[in-house]
Formats: structure tokens, C-alpha cells, sequence
């Protein structure tokens, strides 16, 4: 994890998202991914309500492709609201 954690820089960098796809190689059961986690506490009170939309892919130094990656982004682009983690790459 990086500390100390860049909010500042992040609530910065999102300012004009209408959405963010946070990508975890972790997790942590019952909280989803940890940077996932750490990029919605940034966000608190300084955006509206900005969707953050978990996904978890890796796991067990599995490589994330760039297929994974396109997935990742039409799911989001495709989602209304976020829910709980999804879980990408891990059934092959």
C-alpha cells in the first residue's frame, strides 16, 4: 500500500470522473479490496457522491491482461450503481 496514501492528489485527479474502476490485487473479506477501500475514504466529503466501482483481478500474481483490463472498463461504464467487489480472471 502506498503511504502516506496521495488523497489530496487522487480527490484531485478525479475531480471530473463521473466514475472510477479501482483495480485490487488483494482482498480483504468483508471490506473488498484495500485500495479500493483507501481511494473511497479519500473521496469523502470532497466530491459528491462519485461512484467507486471495486474490482478485484491478480490474486496469486496472476497477471492482469489487457482483456481483463477492457473488461474492467466496459462493466463500469455499463453499471449503474456499485456494489460489492467483482471478481475478475479467476475461473481460467
Amino acid at each position: 500500500m502506498v503511504r502516506p496514501f496521495p488523497g489530496t492528489q487522487i480527490c484531485k485527479a478525479l475531480r471530473s470522473a463521473q466514475k472510477v474502476a479501482v483495480i485490487d490485487r488483494d482482498f480483504s473479506p468483508g471490506c473488498g479490496g484495500i485500495f479500493a477501500q483507501e481511494v473511497k475514504a479519500a473521496l469523502q466529503g470532497d466530491h459528491a457522491p462519485l461512484p467507486v466501482y471495486e474490482f478485484i483481478a491478480g490474486l496469486g500474481g496472476k497477471d492482469v491482461t489487457d482483456k481483463d483490463i477492457e473488461s474492467i472498463i466496459k462493466q463500469t461504464l455499463t453499471m449503474q450503481n456499485p456494489g460489492e467487489s467483482t471478481w475478475i480472471g479467476l475461473l481460467k
